[in-house]
């Protein structure tokens, strides 16, 4: 799950959202959003989202963020203000919540709400500068490192009302050391198993955002090079007599996402649709492909536990040596 801040936008810059949070957005199948910022969930709306508001009730914005993760959908909790500086009183609770139900959850902040309107006013803040907010204290200079992104926060939950005496994330890109003291820690971002790692994502490009998503909350830096590219045949004649004899297959296995879309794309070429599947066996490699059968109207009969190739064959044998019925 991904917590979305928009402080910055709420300080009168409208598109100054980062990167991260547009791209969060784009690539969710379910927002829960605060009511302060609505206005953002319509760049991203498409017919398979599903927005709703948040209730101002704890237990019951949990339950809704709680029954979109377990349905297998990706979710954003899009929250009017920021998830790292100074987060409201809500925010952590409802952190606090999630994690002990065992969610993993990324954090992406916002644009800070001073630099915001520092921007709009034409404002810098020079080598040196000390930001006072609410008692904490963010401290700009220099810094010489040279080495990974480095970033120390605490493990969750910390005792109650207990606050770090320093927090350091140094950017040797930037040369940037911010330091803020009197930060509270929320998610352990040093133990995520993937912390510091760069991984370089060869998916096809609209399909990358996904597990680029998964690698960042993991703590990874990931790297899009598309080394795919999706596309029907140049001959679909051999997929589209395929789709006009299904029924007469056993089983019908498929083995990704792409190849549910495909199946389904060649059935209306041909004029069937689901129910020429018959009483054929239909199986999915794993919970992606399960879903997108779902959504067209197809129950997998059977998915392995282990979602490899392998594991689905052997299923396959298993299922043919012991027909149902038998």
């Amino acid at each position: 799950m991904t917590f979305v801040g928009t402080l910055g936008r709420a300080e009168g810059a409208a598109d100054a959202m980062v990167a991260r949070a547009l791209a969060s957005l784009e690539s969710a199948r379910s927002i829960v959003h605060d009511a302060g910022c609505a206005s953002v969930v319509p760049v991203s709306r498409r017919a398979d989202v599903s927005c709703a508001l948040a209730s101002a009730v704890l237990d019951e914005v949990v339950t809704q963020l709680m029954d979109a993760v377990e349905a297998g959908r990706d979710v954003v909790r899009l929250v009017d203000g920021d998830v790292v500086i100074l987060p409201s009183a809500r925010t952590l609770d409802e952190l606090a919540a999630l994690t002990e139900r065992g969610v993993e959850v990324e954090l992406v902040a916002s644009v800070p709400a001073f630099a915001a309107a520092a921007a709009r006013a034409g404002t810098v803040f020079p080598e040196g500068s000390r930001l006072h907010v609410d008692g904490t204290l963010v401290q700009l200079g220099s810094t010489s490192a040279t080495g990974p992104l480095a970033a120390r926060v605490l493990p969750w939950p910390p005792r109650r009302g207990a606050r770090s005496t320093k927090a350091s994330v140094t950017s040797p890109s930037s040369g940037r050391d911010v330091v803020v003291e009197g930060a509270l820690p929320i998610v352990p971002t040093e133990d995520a198993p993937l912390f510091g790692r760069s991984v370089l994502v060869t998916r096809a490009r609209e399909q990358a955002s996904g597990t680029a998503r998964l690698l960042r909350a993991r703590g990874a830096l990931p790297i899009e090079l598309p080394t795919i590219v999706l596309g029907p045949p140049d001959d679909s004649a051999a997929l589209d007599a395929a789709a006009r004899a299904l029924s007469s297959y056993t089983h019908v296995l498929f083995t990704s996402a792409n190849g549910v879309a495909a199946l389904f794309d060649a059935l209306d070429r041909v004029g069937l649709d689901a129910r020429a599947f018959g009483a054929s066996r239909v199986a999915a490699i794993g919970p992606g492909t399960a879903r997108e059968l779902r959504a067209r109207g197809v129950r997998p009969d059977l998915m392995p536990d282990e979602h490899r190739g392998e594991a689905l064959a052997e299923l396959i044998l298993k299922s043919l040596r012991d027909p149902p019925g038998r």
